[in-house]
């Protein structure tokens, strides 16, 4: 008997990743064998190379993908100056909501951090399955639920105003995604610039101090420094273009305690 070919093994891989997907499913709501059949033979595996986009601005979302492998971000605007919006990792969905579900072109991007593999399914057979199968319709309402939560944690992540108090409620919440992203992502999402970011960091990994000791002067006098100027650049950057006058006010009261107490000329 000869070896098993190219074919053999592409049908192994594929059918363990859809085993992979079916414990995903069952995790929310198990389907009937009917639906179970019925999804196999609309959903359709993809991958994406680090860099290439699953969902540009401008077009409508038109598939749903559960990520087998990888990482994607969702973002605004341009790369040379993007606003992350979240991102998705293995055995979570990769869409822009308010686009799929309204039929609407998308406001953000969903571009591959790594090399990804997905499991796509578009919104039509979706829809489809929803009207056929009571039992996907509950597994659909289910997820929509999943995203209502993970929004309220982005929500709860950007409420503070401290740089580092957001920081470390989404370590808290998602090490997985603070220690695989790539810093300057991070930072966008955060709504810092990568450099604070860094001396955040840099400042949490020192050892703690004596009873006896305290911090040195220059390392208080530079997390002040960064501390006024991070409010002041969040204010303008962030809020002043939208409208809000009392940002601009918040900004210059930043400087001017910055300037005050010695930390920028």
């Amino acid at each position: 008997m000869g070896r098993p070919g190219l074919c053999y093994f592409l049908t192994l891989k594929t059918t363990m990743i859809m085993y992979q997907l079916k414990q995903f499913i069952a995790s929310f709501r198990p389907l009937t064998e009917a639906c179970n059949k019925d999804f196999e033979a609309v959903v359709k595996f993809n991958e994406f190379e680090r860099g290439e986009y699953l969902l540009k601005a401008g077009k409508i979302c038109d598939h749903m993908h559960f990520i087998e492998k990888g990482a994607v971000q969702c973002y605004k605007g341009v790369k040379s100056k993007k606003q992350t919006l979240w991102f998705m990792l293995e055995g979570e969905i990769a869409m822009f909501k308010s686009s799929f579900y309204g039929r609407k072109a998308s406001e953000a991007n969903i571009v591959a951090l790594e090399d990804t593999r997905v499991f796509s399914i578009s919104y039509a057979d979706m829809k489809r399955l929803c009207e056929v199968h009571h039992s996907f319709a509950l597994l659909s309402l289910k997820v929509t639920e999943e995203y209502h939560m993970r929004s309220d944690l982005k929500s709860d992540v950007l409420e503070s105003r401290d740089p580092a108090d957001r920081y470390n409620y989404l370590r808290k919440q998602r090490p997985d995604i603070v220690d695989r992203v790539p810093q300057k992502d991070l930072a966008s999402f955060l709504r810092i610039n990568p450099d604070t970011l860094s001396r955040i960091k840099k400042w949490q990994k020192r050892p703690p101090a004596s009873d006896t000791a305290e911090r040195s002067e220059d390392d208080s006098r530079e997390w002040s420094k960064a501390w006024f100027l991070e409010h002041a650049e969040a204010a303008l950057i962030y809020q002043v273009d939208r409208n809000h006058p009392d940002n601009l006010w918040r900004a210059m009261c930043c400087w001017s305690a910055a300037i005050k107490r010695g930390l920028v000329l």
